[in-house]
């Protein structure tokens, strides 16, 4: 095998290994649409359960097969989520535990609004090998319930989508980002839909506890 033979060789094979992080996305509130004017009113906690937020992404394609660690959006969620729904609710408390009865009276709480992920799916394809390009997907699921007086007000289960493409780098970098991308606008298009739900729900606004919305 001649030198230049080689040398492609091994280069292709430490390409192919190449292995990167996935940072997570930034959190920071995400703008919804509204039928009304005023948020919702009252004092809301706010439970989310992100443990399932948590994926290693499907990879594909000529290099770029591995990575670090698995993409862990837990807290990302978390937070996106405490940060879109201080914008549509009055007062937003979030909480680490499901509350009991004695302690939504005495913090005098209007109800409760739970997030739960139930799914996340992430893959990324790499085009070509010194010159590569990264393609990247991710969807993610998760539900709402929002109790106010015992009873649900909204019960529903969002799907996000995202997509994005990057240079994948000799290092494998871009691809990494790319996932990064994808899977934080997959987050903010399900977290957009969730908070809407909230938003826009006549119950939630409206109803008195104990009463069935009318």
């Amino acid at each position: 095998m001649s030198r230049i033979s080689a040398y492609a060789a091994l280069l292709a094979g430490c390409l192919a290994a190449c292995s990167q992080p996935i940072d997570p996305p930034t959190a920071e509130p995400v703008a919804i649409l509204s039928a009304y004017a005023d948020k919702v009113p009252g004092k809301w906690l706010l439970l989310v359960d992100a443990a399932a937020a948590n994926a290693a992404p499907e990879a594909s394609g000529t290099r770029c097969s591995e990575f670090d660690s698995p993409l862990d959006l837990s807290r990302t969620f978390t937070g996106t989520a405490e940060a879109t729904f201080r914008t549509v609710a009055d007062d937003i408390h979030i909480s680490d535990h499901p509350p009991s009865r004695a302690e939504l009276a005495s913090g005098g709480y209007t109800g409760v609004v739970a997030l739960r992920v139930t799914r996340l799916h992430t893959s990324v394809k790499t085009d070509g090998l010194i010159e590569a390009h990264a393609s990247a997907d991710a969807e993610i699921d998760a539900s709402i319930v929002v109790t106010k007086g015992g009873d649900r007000m909204v019960e529903s289960t969002q799907s996000g989508k995202g997509e994005a493409e990057r240079d994948a780098k000799l290092d494998c970098s871009g691809a990494a980002t790319a996932v990064s991308a994808a899977s934080g606008a997959a987050m903010q298009d399900m977290t957009r839909k969730l908070a809407e739900q909230f938003a826009n729900s006549h119950a939630v606004r409206y109803s008195v506890p104990g009463l069935a919305p009318q």
